[in-house]
């Protein structure tokens, strides 16, 4: 039985699936995703159609989203750490800025 089969005869709260949209080209990609992001989602799944389809995480998935100002920050903080510890790394003191 498919999945959609499935879930017509049972229900779940927690499940909702989501249409799939061919992308013909960039701007058709952004403009879907752009609507996406003005309904409030969180971002889009895109997939590589010449990818097998295969069971747990696939190399054929990217997620496409928008990173919040939050996110941006852990990453410029991670970042500034890891090349603080690199030029502490290169001159062997913590005093080296």
């Amino acid at each position: 039985m498919r999945l959609v089969e499935h879930l017509n005869k049972h229900p779940c709260e927690y499940i909702q699936l989501a249409e799939k949209t061919v992308c013909r080209n960039l701007s058709h990609m952004e403009t879907f995703f752009q609507d996406v992001i003005d309904r409030g989602g969180e971002g889009i799944i895109l997939r590589d159609s010449l990818c097998p389809l295969e069971p747990g995480r696939s190399r054929g998935y990217l997620k496409h989203k928008v990173c919040s100002p939050l996110e941006h920050f852990c990453v410029f903080t991670t970042l500034l750490t890891l090349i603080q510890q690199i030029e502490i790394q290169r001159c062997g003191s913590q005093s080296c800025k």
